[in-house]
């Protein structure tokens, strides 16, 4: 039917068979033009379907198509086709809303208000409106307009292309990219590399996705995606193995049977690790647990990684690999061993044997001081010492056969220093003597007052004081200590003492024990020693004192107890004041101190101390260099000169860098050295305005003092 409708008005006489029309002024034609009628959707059959389309519904209405008379008479009428739109309220690249038409051949009009439509497809699924538009005449939806809901579609993946990735690795992962339709939105979509989520998603509606594919993976992964509408298989991903293998710093490792050990590995690319196997010499394989790396390099990669070896291992050479998800280490040899007991025996031949309130080292020797888990001097727990110069902690020797302390300052005067060890084997201690405490050898009785005194240094720090006669009888009696703490005086005895030697021992709070001797009446037959010295030019130390005889043997001690290598001389003399030592051609006193001491059936009876130093002082050094010839034919000369006294007997002088490397060794430059100023030189060259040191000893052996100086630009 038409949209306007042509009405004619005519007046109509009565009785009048017929109306002639004319343009004469008895009668009048109006043409009037009726609103035109605009569609109207009022029921839909189906309401929900998939984004994907393909979902058949008929629409009902009014005026959704036009009728028009056909050409001839009698023929059907014609009846337009609408344009049939579907618009979701999101936002695409369509733009907003998301809008989707009907294709014309999906349109089937049965009535001007019967319309059946497939659906389209839709970039967004969600509720939405349909709008009729038919020729200019849009129906406008309003709030009793059927709407149609569009469910999220199974995601389809692109026949070629689906899955594509730029260089994926197992250390890094990578960017993966799947194309195809209705893949989701970045917010709900999920994609999944061989079970691992991926990253980073970007959707570009629904038609392409970007993410980040997993670390870890190697080889080829399935890629799965996951929406609203499904799960889909996208395809496979291959992974590329760039990690290398781990490296380890160290060439063998040692451990107990009794309990394993954590090693503490070093090296390069640990930080994949993941597990490792100890496989023992009869090949036996024992997985071992796996730490964290707790250290980085620049990079970022691991470079220290902790290992636990487990307990009872069979004892043998074995290897140890470890594994990472994408390679495996080098070899590294474990020795397994069992850890026994260990001991302490005494001190080292180049230890003190005591230490003072301001602490120092001790050296102690031993067996199986290995596998040691803890280690305490008093209540203080010590760590393994590091650094070149260090003044707390401990070392243990290669052989595990001497364990060096380093013992702190102490806060009291005396402390008594119980080192314990405990390893896998077992424990062991050893009481070492710290103390600022001396007694003499000798003390002295006073006929007159009937009292014994006894000298020394830090005598307040003694107690438990013991006296017994010569035939071991304890004699009863009581010390009084100086103000000083310099000497102790006996109480007086009521009667006068017997004639003989005896023997008075006190301890300190370490329960280091001093002894001192007190000979009464002339007659006695005990030694003295009154004075010891050394004469360089000569290399003779001298010996005085009373009462020495042929039963008596005479040592030279250095400062650490130790006895001095003198080439294969002895004490010689039969005077009863009088002893006297010259070593052999090749030996010498350094700089230090030194112990005469006279014993009789292995027992001291005196001893005496004496200091060597050298009759050079160095006060001052400086340098200059000279060049002879160019080019690579130039030889540098540099000669340095040293200020002081005592000069003239300099025989050997070197000049040594900041890390203790002899750089020069200078010989006297001529004859003009005189006791104050002395030069040497050598082919060499210092480097301008550093720091070097002098140092050397005299023709006698006798070291000097080190200088600094800084050498000439």
């Amino acid at each position: 039917m038409s949209k306007r409708t042509l009405a004619l008005r005519v007046a109509a006489v009565a009785g009048a068979t017929g109306i002639t029309l004319g343009l004469s002024s008895l009668c009048s034609v109006a043409f009037a033009a009726d609103a035109p009628s605009l569609p109207v959707l009022s029921r839909i059959s189906v309401a929900t379907g998939s984004q994907a389309g393909g979902t058949v519904v008929t629409l009902s209405g009014t005026d959704l198509s036009t009728s028009t008379p056909g050409e001839e008479d009698g023929d059907a009428p014609e009846l337009s086709k609408p344009v049939v739109t579907f618009s979701v309220a999101a936002t695409t690249k369509e733009g907003s809303p998301t809008t989707a038409v009907v294709d014309e051949d999906d349109v089937e009009v049965i009535s001007t208000g019967v319309v059946r439509v497939v659906t389209p497809k839709i970039l967004a699924a969600g509720k939405a409106t349909i709008t009729v538009k038919d020729g200019a005449d849009t129906g406008t939806p309003g709030a009793k307009t059927p709407t149609f809901t569009f469910g999220a579609a199974v995601p389809t993946i692109a026949d070629e292309g689906g899955v594509t990735a730029e260089k994926v690795t197992s250390e890094d992962g990578g960017s993966i990219t799947v194309n195809g339709e209705f893949l989701g939105d970045a917010k709900t979509v999920k994609v999944l590399v061989g079970g691992k989520a991926a990253t980073s998603i970007t959707s570009d509606d629904g038609k392409k996705l970007v993410a980040v594919a997993p670390k870890g993976l190697t080889g080829y992964q399935d890629v799965v995606v996951t929406t609203k509408g499904g799960t889909v298989d996208a395809g496979v991903v291959g992974y590329t193995a760039t990690t290398p293998k781990p490296t380890w710093s160290e060439d063998g490792y040692v451990v107990s049977t009794q309990k394993g050990a954590t090693l503490n590995i070093t090296g390069t690319d640990l930080q994949n690790v993941t597990g490792g196997t100890y496989t023992s010499a009869s090949g036996t394989k024992t997985a071992v647990k796996v730490a964290q790396p707790t250290g980085k390099d620049d990079k970022g990669k691991g470079l220290k990684l902790g290992i636990t070896l487990p307990a009872k291992l069979a004892a043998g050479d074995g290897t140890l690999v470890l594994s990472t998800p994408y390679a495996t280490s080098e070899k590294v040899k474990v020795s397994v061993k069992e850890a026994k007991a260990p001991t302490l025996t005494g001190f080292a031949e180049s230890s003190a044997t005591q230490l003072k309130k301001a602490g120092g080292t001790v050296t102690l020797v031993g067996t199986n001081l290995n596998f040691i888990s803890s280690v305490k001097l008093g209540s203080a727990t010590l760590a393994v010492a590091t650094g070149e110069n260090p003044t707390t902690g401990y070392t243990v020797n290669d052989a595990a056969t001497q364990i060096t302390v380093y013992v702190p300052p102490q806060t009291a005067e005396v402390l008594p220093l119980l080192l314990n060890i405990t390893s896998d084997g077992g424990a062991a201690k050893y009481t070492v003597p710290v103390t600022n405490s001396k007694l003499d050898a000798e003390g002295s009785y006073d006929a007159t007052k009937k009292t014994f005194t006894l000298t020394g240094e830090n005598l307040k720090n003694l107690n438990t004081w013991k006296v017994v006669d010569a035939s071991n009888v304890a004699v009863a009696t009581t010390f009084t200590v100086s103000t000083d703490g310099k000497s102790v005086v006996s109480k007086a005895f009521t009667t006068a003492p017997k004639d003989g030697v005896y023997t008075i021992t006190a301890k300190d709070a370490s329960a280091s024990t001093f002894t001192s001797k007190v000979t009464v009446g002339a007659s006695s037959t005990v030694a003295s020693i009154s004075g010891a010295s050394y004469d360089a030019a000569t290399r003779k130390v001298s010996v005085t004192g009373t009462k020495f005889d042929n039963t008596l043997t005479f040592a030279l001690k250095n400062a650490s107890g130790m006895d001095v290598e003198a080439g294969g001389a002895a004490f010689t003399g039969d005077s009863a004041t009088a002893r006297s030592l010259t070593l052999g051609e090749d030996y010498g006193l350094m700089s230090g101190e030194y112990t005469v001491t006279a014993s009789k059936g292995g027992e001291v009876v005196s001893e005496k101390k004496f200091t060597v130093t050298s009759s050079a002082k160095v006060s001052g050094a400086t340098s200059s260099a000279s060049v002879e010839g160019e080019g690579e034919e130039a030889i540098t000369t540099t000669t340095v000169t040293l200020t002081g006294t005592g000069l003239s007997g300099l025989n050997h002088v070197k000049v040594l860098d900041a890390e203790g490397v002899v750089v020069l060794e200078l010989a006297a430059a001529g004859s003009g050295n005189t006791a104050t100023t002395w030069a040497g030189s050598a082919t060499g060259a210092l480097t301008g305005g550093t720091e070097y040191t002098v140092d050397g000893w005299d023709v006698h052996g006798v070291d000097f003092e080190p200088v600094t100086f800084t050498a000439a630009s």
